[in-house]
């Protein structure tokens, strides 16, 4: 890949972009979010217009920040609601051999998904007789939009991340961690999705997405205290009056989001026979309002906003919504 990379998110009506110069201490030159109405769904749908007019907005996102439009590559990341990510261990076959046993492997749960499914496998360890690793698979059709979209977009090298992958990156390259080599979940509330990934020693151990995001949460309470959503964006970032009633209102409207991260937790703690360390909150979602102390005090792990480390040059709550594009832009290939 390219030395400064591009990485680019549509979803929840919005376009988020990270500029990362890539090396052995990768940088954040830019960070940012742009409105688009436009879009229906969660994703990039396979629709002519709906990918005309993204390409439309890209191109003014590239006359604002030229430095944008200069990146060597671009990569995207993938919010369909359909992919999967799980852990897996292999018998140590030859690289050559390698895909048939990751596609028969996850065939075995899913009949007939080499034949739907875009499949891919990134290699964590390998020993003589075991390989470790994540596999990620999205059906073909949900992918369309995208390849159709990079297809039009003028950057030589391109690459596709999914949320997982994308986020246990942003975290070990650009996030402050309150303790090394700690098993930690990394909690993204998203506009419309939340997703829970369980992270340790720079390896995704298990990731699950569940369809619940901020917006619902957010709809309801411009709804009750009659504001706009610029409004309601204020509020939570600022101490204003409504912070403490705004607190209230996201502890009641993300119990369905609590009790799934609880469930999680103890779902991997009895199957691993491992703890969780601290859930780390990132995603437009978390900017709630005291909502990492509500979830200390409920799910009983400690609980943090996710920050940025001292030397990233990123405002802490562009950091947040951007995280996984941050971590998308960060290439390992």
């Amino acid at each position: 890949m390219g030395h400064k990379v591009l990485g680019l998110e549509v979803s929840g009506k919005e376009i988020k972009t990270a500029l990362v110069r890539n090396g052995a201490r990768p940088q954040v030159l830019h960070c940012g979010a742009y409105p688009i109405p436009f879009l229906r769904g969660e994703g990039i749908a396979d629709d002519e217009n709906e990918i005309g007019s993204v390409l439309l907005s890209l191109k003014d996102i590239f006359k604002q920040n030229k430095a944008l439009a200069g990146a060597d590559a671009v990569s995207i990341c993938v919010t369909d609601p359909q992919t999967v990510v799980r852990f897996m261990k292999l018998n140590a076959f030859s690289r050559k051999e390698q895909k048939a046993a990751v596609e028969y492997e996850i065939s075995q749960s899913f009949p007939g998904v080499t034949r739907t499914h875009a499949i891919s496998f990134k290699e964590y360890s390998r020993t003589k007789t075991e390989v470790t690793g994540i596999v990620s698979f999205a059906p073909k059709k949900n992918l369309e939009g995208y390849r159709k979209l990079l297809e039009e977009l003028p950057f030589k090298h391109q690459a596709v991340d999914v949320v997982a992958n994308a986020d246990e990156k942003a975290f070990r390259t650009f996030a402050s961690q309150l303790t090394k080599d700690e098993t930690v979940l990394i909690c993204n509330i998203k506009s419309a999705s939340t997703y829970f990934t369980i992270i340790s020693g720079g390896r995704v151990l298990q990731s699950r997405q569940i369809p619940e995001g901020r917006r619902q949460t957010a709809d309801a309470i411009c709804m009750a205290l009659s504001c706009t959503p610029s409004d309601f964006e204020k509020m939570c970032m600022e101490n204003s009056p409504e912070s403490a009633r705004l607190a209230e209102m996201a502890e009641t409207g993300y119990r369905y989001i609590e009790e799934q991260l609880r469930q999680t937790i103890d779902f991997f703690s009895s199957e691993q026979q491992q703890a969780v360390g601290c859930v780390y909150l990132a995603g437009d979602g978390s900017i709630f309002p005291n909502l990492a102390t509500h979830f200390t005090e409920s799910i009983g792990v400690q609980t943090k906003l996710m920050v940025p480390k001292s030397d990233v040059k990123a405002d802490k709550t562009m950091f947040l919504k951007t995280f996984s594009v941050l971590g998308a832009a960060v290439r390992e290939d």
